[in-house]
């Protein structure tokens, strides 16, 4: 297993143990945590990608928006290789038969979004 798909498990691991009963976009915090890890897994996957390969850390979840003004957890990233920071954003939405878990990933270009050390409600540092 590569070395950042590890960091990533531990990290989902550990988040997982500290539960939130917290229901927003269609999902808990926990399912959040595991929806934007798993984005995150996939972006560093891929070799396509600007973060591929990447050492990444999870430094916090925060209720927020995703692109169009809906609402979306936003995990905040910690691109360690790179020495920068992004966001993903998930979301769900019930379709007829399934749950379809949505997310995206960019720079956290809006000052609502969340930074080190905020806690801007539902979050975790």
């Amino acid at each position: 297993m590569p070395r950042a798909a590890c960091v990533l498990v531990v990290a989902a691991a550990l988040l997982a143990g500290c539960s939130g009963d917290s229901s927003y976009a269609g999902m808990n915090d926990d399912q959040a945590t595991l929806e934007a890890m798993n984005a995150v897994g996939r972006e560093v996957g891929n070799p396509s990608s600007a973060i591929h390969r990447h050492r990444v850390e999870l430094w916090q979840l925060a209720r927020g928006e995703n692109s169009r003004g809906d609402q979306a957890w936003v995990a905040l990233f910690s691109d360690e290789t790179a020495d920068k920071q992004f966001c993903v954003r998930v979301w769900a939405r019930t379709a007829v038969t399934a749950r379809v878990y949505n997310s995206e990933v960019d720079a956290c270009p809006r000052d609502s979004d969340p930074q080190p050390g905020d806690d801007p409600g539902g979050g975790r540092a």
